[in-house]
C-alpha cells in the first residue's frame, strides 16, 4: 500500500481539508454529525420501532469518500407463528409489530400445553415460544 502524506499535511493545513459530503439521508432515522471533512464522524439512528441494519457510524476518509455505506432502517416485525394440529390464532393481524400480542386456543377435547398469549418485543422476537395442543384422553396403551 503506497504511503500517503495527505493525512499528515491536513493537520497542518485545514483549509485544504478534503470533504466528504453530506452523506445522505437516512429513512425512519437520523444523522448526527455536521461536519463531512476528512476524520469526521457520523453516526445513524434509527427511530423507535426501526432496527439498524449495517453500521452504526462512519469516518470521513483522506480519499473524500465515506468508510462505509449507509445503513437501512428496517422496521422491527416479530414472525407470523402457528400453534401446529388442533390449535389456531384468535388474533390475525397482517404483521406483528411491537407490543403486539398473538392469542392461541385449542380445538375442544385439547389442552394447551405453553401460554395462550405471547407479546411481540422491541427486538423482534416473541417473548417466549408457540403452545402446543396435546389431547385431554390418553390412547389406550399398546399390549
Amino acid at each position: 500500500m503506497p504511503y500517503s502524506c495527505l493525512p499528515y499535511l491536513l493537520q497542518f493545513y485545514p483549509s485544504t481539508a478534503v470533504s466528504c459530503g453530506f452523506p445522505g439521508h437516512l429513512a425512519n432515522g437520523y444523522i448526527e454529525g455536521r461536519s463531512y471533512r476528512y476524520g469526521d464522524t457520523v453516526v445513524f439512528t434509527c427511530n423507535p420501532g426501526f432496527m439498524l441494519m449495517g453500521e452504526v457510524k462512519s469516518i470521513c476518509q483522506a480519499d473524500g469518500k465515506w468508510s462505509t455505506e449507509n445503513p437501512k432502517c428496517d422496521e422491527i416485525k416479530c414472525p407470523n407463528l402457528s400453534v401446529g394440529p388442533h390449535g389456531q390464532v384468535t388474533s390475525r393481524l397482517g404483521d406483528y409489530l411491537p407490543s403486539n400480542q398473538i392469542k392461541f386456543q385449542c380445538e375442544a377435547g385439547y389442552q394447551m400445553d405453553g401460554p395462550s398469549t405471547l407479546v411481540c418485543g422491541g427486538d423482534g422476537e416473541w417473548d417466549g415460544d408457540a403452545p402446543e395442543c396435546q389431547s385431554k384422553t390418553c390412547g389406550e396403551l399398546p399390549r
